[in-house]
């Protein structure tokens, strides 16, 4: 089962995931830098070098907050074909491109609509200023705009998606907009593998949570699983006794309950969180949405449900003896 978690911290481009050892987990790229092969045939030894040198530098400072599984400075078409070879036994979530120098579109363009995959260019060159002392020297260390601008107009024109990010690797900010785009695309990869256990449908006349679940399988990813009313009724009948009961002991010592809140009202929201955490284990979801309207109505819940995940990592939304209680919430599950 899959068990990463994406971790919203404000929007999509600030998502991280967590992976089952609880650490951050860094996207995983092939990271190809791209050049021309009439430059490997006539740039002298030391030019070859300079933008080695500034590949493999920006090679270690994106690998600051991502894996790079693969990577290679292609100046051939065969460069180009081993790379593609390599990166397909690789389980990476994008590939990214620098160019080094000038390169042609029809290098690389081909292989991307091969590959298939998710495409990050940081468009970026050796030098981060242009000085007074500025040789025509300079500009052949650094022309690589020329070439990123072919690529991206015949990406454009294939409507092949890609983002780019434009700026030097000393730069911060510019490594914040990499970093932001691979997290992306990694929780965008990862919604791909999330069913969710739908509990209720939608509430009326609320349009922001209103969606198409076949288009968002579709067009993102999570599969959107309903489970009716008598099918969690079913589940509901059995639970064991025992298990309930010894989570409500424990809840009395860890936390703040209403004072004048029943057992039996407590053990019945109890019963119902594992009733939903058996429905979610049983078809292998890892996500949870209900509509709390038509889930008390139809599914007989006389408690808030919070548990999001059946692998333990989830949360019971209960009050700690830090915070007052909250009779709108009790029995605070």
């Amino acid at each position: 089962m899959f068990a990463d978690v994406i971790v919203s911290t404000g929007t999509l481009l600030t998502h991280i995931i967590i992976g089952k050892d609880g650490k951050i987990m860094k996207p995983k790229i092939a990271y190809l830098g791209l050049s021309l092969e009439l430059y490997l045939q006539t740039s002298t030894a030391e030019t070859l070098q300079i933008w080695g040198e500034a590949f493999n530098r920006w090679s270690r400072n994106v690998a600051q907050f991502a894996d790079i599984s693969y990577q290679k400075l292609c100046f051939t078409d065969a460069d180009v074909a081993e790379a593609v070879a390599a990166i397909k036994k690789t389980d990476v979530d994008a590939v990214m491109l620098s160019a080094v120098s000038y390169t042609p579109s029809m290098l690389i363009c081909d292989a991307l609509a091969e590959l298939q995959l998710p495409v990050l260019i940081f468009n970026t060159q050796d030098s981060a200023i242009i000085s007074e002392n500025y040789v025509p020297n300079d500009l052949t260390l650094n022309h690589t705009v020329q070439g990123i601008h072919d690529i991206t107009n015949v990406l454009y024109r294939r409507k092949f998606p890609f983002s780019i990010v434009s700026g030097h690797d000393s730069d911060p900010e510019v490594m914040a907009a990499l970093e932001k785009n691979l997290r992306a695309i990694r929780a965008a990869k990862a919604a791909k593998n999330i069913r969710v256990l739908a509990l209720g449908g939608f509430f009326k006349g609320m349009g922001d949570f209103e969606f198409d679940p076949e288009a968002m399988k579709n067009n993102w990813g999570p599969e959107f699983v309903a489970v009716e009313g008598k099918e969690f009724l079913e589940v509901l009948a059995t639970v064991d006794d025992d298990e309930a009961e010894a989570i409500r002991l424990g809840d009395m010592e860890k936390f703040e309950i209403l004072p004048g809140l029943e057992k039996e009202t407590h053990l019945e929201s109890i019963r119902r969180y594992l009733a939903v955490k058996k429905n979610a284990q049983a078809i292998q979801l890892q996500r949870i949405y209900y509509e709390f309207h038509q889930f008390a109505q139809r599914f007989r819940a006389a408690a808030v449900l919070r548990d999001q995940l059946p692998d333990g990592r989830g949360h019971r939304l209960r009050r700690r003896r830090r915070y007052p209680p909250c009779r709108r919430h009790a029995p605070v599950r």
